[in-house]
């Protein structure tokens, strides 16, 4: 907590004991306008700085937070006492005597951006609402609005962090950045999104025209993804139904907010985004890569994220529509394929796989993607680009289990490819490469080669030995394909 209050950090709280502070501290913590007068006309610093170098003004700004979150007991339960007691007469006293005296620092030359020894400036500390007309004044007189402290905190950060609404919003109006990250990476924004602040969440979309932002057209759409990508479902909610924006926005990959949950593994945030979902779009739109929410899920998911959408699927109003697990991205893969070809482990793989399969997904479009395509004239033909990702993956998987078979089907492969004298040479140095028992480093290199057509249907029965491999479900699939 950055604000001086009954739970601040002790280190800076015990600096105003007397021992270590000037006599000018002393006054300001005494509220005591006349003597910080007189100690200014006599020529004191108004920047001089205690042991852990709080200047005079810090010190009153700890006075004011101090005395603004006194609490008392009720039931032996500490309650602030502003919450029980009209305190509004006793605020704006306190208030006029904390300006008047600030304002007579600031008369003497008082540095609005001095520093203490953890970096923060004056502004840190005028963060609670009780503070935002002094807040005002050090802003008129010039204090930086982004200053970031040693752990890269701004004023902004600390306020959201106090949930101070009227400073947050005094900042904003100020064009405070409401991007500026911290050590740890999170912004005042972040932080708002984080804690589910729905209040400070509003003050942000108030003020998003005046805010400074990063590559942020539009500034609803945008934190609406990020809140996903928090896992914050009260703020997505709050989004939606405040109707700032809608659930097709998408970002400039063109994911949208179910791709981003999808992404994060969040089955409770895809729920949350079907519920808000009147239209059921969210199942269709698809990225600038073509990939619909199954693509994603077969891609970056789990069982889990697949088993949702298919449940979303079926509630579908309309007639389930068989496509949204068969259509294919920009790259020709289906969502079944996606799975096959994913960067995960073999039994997550597998697991992903055997849900789509049991849902009626093939793993190629084969009118669209075939697994052999004619090449150049009397040339034969060519595995697909699908076909080829996936041998090359699969492969290589089966190489601790079967070097064997790896090493006897690139055999077979260059067996099968038309000579032709321009590639004598190529296929010699393959061949022996296979040989020297770097089948699987060759591999995506002779997979390129086309093979004569009396091979090609060879093609599959030479993949049936794999079936016997623990990635043998990813063969399977292959050569038994619709």
């Amino acid at each position: 907590m950055e604000m001086p209050s009954a739970s601040s950090n002790q280190q800076e709280s015990s600096s105003v004991n007397q021992k270590f502070c000037s006599p000018l501290h002393n006054a300001a913590l005494e509220g005591d306008i006349a003597l910080v007068e007189q100690a200014l006309k006599a020529g004191a610093s108004p920047d001089t700085g205690d042991r852990w170098k709080l200047t005079p003004i810090m010190a009153l700004f700890v006075r004011h937070g101090l005395q603004e979150t006194r609490c008392i007991f009720q039931e032996r339960i500490p309650v602030r006492r502003l919450l029980v007691v009209d305190c509004r007469e006793e605020d704006a006293k306190r208030t006029a005597t904390t300006v008047a005296i600030l304002s007579l620092f600031l008369q003497h030359g008082a540095n609005p951006d001095a520093r203490s020894d953890r970096g923060k400036t004056a502004l840190h500390y005028a963060i609670s609402d009780g503070l935002c007309e002094a807040a005002r004044v050090l802003l008129d007189a010039g204090a930086s609005i982004d200053a970031q402290d040693e752990d890269g905190r701004s004023p902004l950060y600390c306020a959201v962090q106090e949930r101070s609404l009227l400073v947050i919003h005094l900042l904003l109006n100020h064009r405070a950045s409401i991007d500026l990250e911290d050590k740890n990476g999170v912004s005042p924004l972040s932080l708002g999104i984080q804690k589910e602040y729905l209040d400070v969440m509003q003050l942000f979309l108030n003020h998003h025209t005046l805010v400074a932002t990063r590559k942020r057209l539009d500034f609803a759409g945008e934190v609406l993804l990020q809140a996903v990508d928090a896992k914050s479902p009260d703020v997505v909610r709050f989004l939606l139904e405040s109707a700032d924006v809608t659930l097709d926005y998408q970002n400039e990959a063109g994911e949208t907010a179910m791709h981003r949950a999808i992404a994060q593994r969040s089955t409770q945030m895809m729920r949350t985004i079907w519920t808000l979902d009147s239209t059921e779009q969210c199942l269709h739109n698809v990225t600038t890569g073509g990939e619909n929410s199954f693509h994603s899920a077969a891609r970056l998911g789990s069982t889990l994220e697949l088993g949702v959408l298919l449940e979303f699927r079926a509630q579908r109003s309309g007639e389930p529509s068989q496509d949204l697990l068969n259509n294919i991205d920009s790259f020709g893969a289906t969502p079944l394929l996606a799975a096959a070809i994913s960067r995960c482990q073999i039994t997550d793989r597998r697991a992903k796989m055997q849900l789509l399969l049991a849902n009626g997904a093939v793993l190629l479009r084969n009118e669209q993607s075939p697994p052999f395509r004619s090449s150049a004239a009397d040339s034969g033909y060519t595995v697909s680009v699908q076909v080829w990702q996936c041998l090359v993956l699969w492969l290589a998987e089966c190489r601790d289990e079967r070097k064997d078979l790896v090493r006897e089907f690139c055999l077979k492969w260059i067996a099968g490819v038309p000579v032709r004298s321009d590639t004598v040479k190529l296929m010699t140095v393959l061949n022996l490469g296979v040989c020297a028992g770097f089948a699987v480093e060759v591999l995506p290199l002779l997979l390129l080669l086309p093979q004569e057509e009396a091979a090609v249907p060879g093609f599959l029965r030479s993949l049936d030995p794999f079936k016997s491999c623990s990635n043998g479900l990813q063969f399977d699939c292959l050569i038994n394909d619709p």
